[in-house]
């Protein structure tokens, strides 16, 4: 096989109509929000799942034409993971790290179509462990940090029942 790619073409007409969509659908998700806002609506939790999926599935697409599991974009998974994960919390972090498996295995198989040999098994199975290993830190420190912050609000809430307490910062 060629190193330019699953097919042996850099096809730059398919990542850029990709990052087109993923565009157009980004802003289509931020004026969703602003509209919430505006009209003072909540936005469901759903959502969030919805954007990581695509997200996901937008980056293994972007690896079939780039190398498949030689893609150097394959960081942009940990990108996804890092930055939902430390919004989120570990119950995202859980599905996002699932999504990934089934989004990675499909390049997989995609790229090893018919005989599914993968030449290299050992550093698919290094790679998918230390994306789990990172993101479940990223979800146990998400976590972490939810907890100190509902301490300090406990805190703050002690502290304002004093007598002749000022009020803290906010």
């Amino acid at each position: 096989m060629d190193n330019s790619g699953v097919h042996g073409t850099f096809n730059i007409r398919f990542i850029a109509t990709l990052s087109i969509i993923s565009v157009l659908l980004n802003l289509v998700y931020h004026f969703f929000i602003m509209l919430c806002i505006k009209y003072d609506r909540k936005i469901s939790f759903g959502w969030k799942y919805v954007t990581m999926i695509f997200d996901f599935t937008i980056v293994s697409f972007v690896l079939l034409p780039t190398g498949g599991d030689k893609s150097i974009f394959f960081l942009i998974y940990f990108v996804i993971i890092l930055s939902n994960g430390l919004r989120y919390g570990m119950r995202l972090v859980l599905s996002g790290l699932l999504t990934f498996n089934l989004c990675y295995l499909g390049v997989l198989f995609y790229q090893y179509y018919p005989d599914f040999l993968i030449a290299d098994i050992s550093t698919e199975s290094i790679k998918i462990t230390g994306f789990w290993i990172i993101g479940l830190y990223i979800g146990y420190l998400s976590r972490r940090f939810e907890h100190l912050h509902e301490e300090v609000e406990h805190y703050k809430s002690i502290l304002s029942k004093l007598p002749g307490n000022i009020e803290p910062d906010e």
